[in-house]
């Protein structure tokens, strides 16, 4: 893929919301729902439905394009709480991979939703394979961040050997009592943090770059998929 195909999917991968939310269909609904207790018909509910599902997801995608800058600060109030810059990075890094795992749930929940529908309706198998496959792609780029993370947010820790060495400098600068150990262990704590800063930087830079293009790649498919479902909607 050349890089004014990257580019251009990108940015429509940006602003698919947006422009979905601007079709009359959707300002129509937008309108309805103003009113108390608005009594929607089948298609407005499936669009409803649909927007609802894609907010969310957009919201995880914004949120996992923040982490970058989470991972260069740090908070001096809370180094004077005894939390550490290692250890508030390790806390963003930590967040950083649940965010990826919810990003990866909600990608399926959407594209569920809406193949269920598809399918069931009838529409033409070939649209709904190239909605499955853009999906699957979409997926294979953030599984391995998944995996490291455990099935589940909460199940599990991630291991990482960088990390833990330079968490145990860090730990162990905090514990000793005497000033030279803490001053040696705690400027490898440093540069250890310097190292890790750079490397998961360009890391996750490289994800959300990666499933910037793969959404637009998707949200193209998928939103004729949409319409088709919407206009066999009874």
């Amino acid at each position: 893929m050349i890089k004014t195909e990257e580019f251009v999917l990108r940015k429509s991968g940006r602003e698919y919301q947006d422009k979905f939310s601007e079709h009359f269909y959707l300002r129509q609904l937008a309108k309805k729902k103003t009113k108390n207790n608005p009594r929607l018909t089948v298609k407005q509910a499936f669009l409803d439905d649909y927007a609802d599902r894609l907010s969310q997801l957009e919201f995880t995608r914004t949120r996992l394009g923040r982490f970058p800058k989470f991972l260069s600060s740090f908070h001096s109030a809370l180094e004077k709480q005894g939390i550490s810059r290692v250890a508030q990075f390790i806390y963003h890094l930590e967040n950083y991979l649940a965010v990826v795992y919810i990003f990866d749930q909600r990608v399926k929940r959407l594209v569920k939703f809406v193949e269920k529908l598809a399918v069931k309706l009838g529409c033409p198998q070939a649209d709904i394979e190239k909605v499955t496959d853009a999906k699957e792609i979409l997926i294979a780029s953030v599984e391995p961040l998944v995996k490291v993370r455990g099935n589940h947010t909460h199940e599990k820790y991630f291991f990482d050997y960088a990390l833990e060495e330079m968490e145990k400098y860090d730990k162990a600068g905090e514990f000793t009592t005497n000033l030279r150990e803490r001053k040696i262990f705690k400027n490898s704590a440093k540069t250890l943090l310097n190292l890790q800063r750079k490397r998961w930087k360009k890391d996750i830079n490289g994800d959300i770059d990666k499933c910037e293009i793969q959404l637009g790649v998707l949200y193209a498919v998928l939103d004729k998929l949409v319409w088709q479902v919407h206009v066999r909607i009874k």
